[in-house]
């Protein structure tokens, strides 16, 4: 996997990284109150991309 540090289309430098995280947690099963949750999570996908449109999430699966 490649490493951005600009955009490839536009020369950004200011690029935004998104994805999803999986955290630990326990609930109440009979409140469905929160009783725990961690405040680390281990990232489950993650991508980059640019204000100008560009995305490598799109890269990866076209």
């Amino acid at each position: 996997m490649k490493e951005y540090t600009e955009c490839p289309k536009c020369g950004n430098d200011q690029l935004i990284n998104y994805g999803e995280m999986a955290v630990e947690f326990e609930r109440s099963a009979k409140t469905g109150k929160m009783l725990k949750r961690s405040k680390d999570g281990l990232p489950t996908w993650f991508a980059t991309k640019c204000r100008c449109g560009w995305d490598d999430y799109l890269e990866k699966y076209e």
